[in-house]
């Protein structure tokens, strides 16, 4: 898969509709205007938003509100967030920022690839796989070089330096392979803080512990990011998982 294959002329597109995507830039510190905004959607003019671009204008702030200090830090962030969209008709509540939505694209995970270098998504929204994308995003923040396809998982795979299981630091990239198409995988943050068994490895990122129905089709669930445990499968057998730990990576 080519790095620009994910690119369209339509630019931004959401399941239930085009938005405009204004990318705004705030001060780390403006801390007063994401508080209105997390409290009702009010604008920093003080009037009040259309529910969808209050979303958007929320999800810059979020964004560039996020440390730079290195990447691992950046998702840490990122994975701890509370902040909810706007509800929408029939909702009691809003949707997480850190997951794929229920009513249409998160703006918040449709940055995460237009900063990256994607005009548009190759499923419209947030459909698309964005395990890559979330932690291409945050190395980026972090000033740090991407891979030539930062929006495909086994792109990885010869991404900085190889190393070892039993020598993985907190940061290091956690590269996996599915067993029936070798072209498609995940990739996240390698975790040290979150226990595992042995035969497992715990790792912090995007699209992930998916379930519920979403804007999407089926199968589809509301992935966020956080931490998980997953199998090794050193011997790559489908009835463990359908994916197996291909390579340690070292971002360099």
């Amino acid at each position: 898969m080519h790095r620009r294959d994910f690119i369209g002329a339509i630019g931004l597109v959401y399941c239930a509709a085009s938005l405009t995507y204004p990318r705004l830039s705030f001060a780390d510190d403006d801390t007063d205007i994401l508080d209105q905004l997390r409290s009702g959607g009010v604008s920093p003019l003080g009037k009040l938003l259309d529910p969808d671009q209050a979303d958007v204008i929320h999800a810059n702030l979020i964004a560039d509100s996020m440390p730079r200090s290195d990447p691992y830090a950046i998702m840490l962030a990122l994975s701890m967030l509370k902040d909810r969209s706007v509800p929408k008709k029939g909702q009691k509540r809003g949707e997480l920022f850190i997951a794929r939505w229920v009513t249409y694209g998160n703006p918040l995970l449709i940055r995460f690839f237009t900063d990256i270098g994607y005009k548009a998504t190759s499923d419209p929204g947030d459909c698309t796989s964005w395990c890559a994308a979330s932690v291409s995003w945050c190395l980026k923040r972090a000033g740090i070089n991407l891979p030539d396809n930062p929006a495909s998982s086994q792109s990885f795979l010869d991404y900085g330096e190889a190393v070892e299981l039993s020598k993985a630091r907190k940061g290091d990239l956690c590269v996996f392979t599915d067993i029936a198409k070798r072209g498609y995988g995940h990739v996240g943050f390698y975790n040290p803080d979150f226990k595992v068994t042995p035969d497992h490895v715990a790792i912090l990122g995007g699209n992930q512990a998916s379930d519920g129905a979403t804007n999407c089709a089926a199968g589809y669930g509301t992935s966020r990011i956080t931490t998980v445990s997953q199998p090794i499968n050193g011997k790559r057998k489908t009835r463990t998982a359908g994916k197996y730990l291909a390579q340690v990576r070292r971002p360099a």
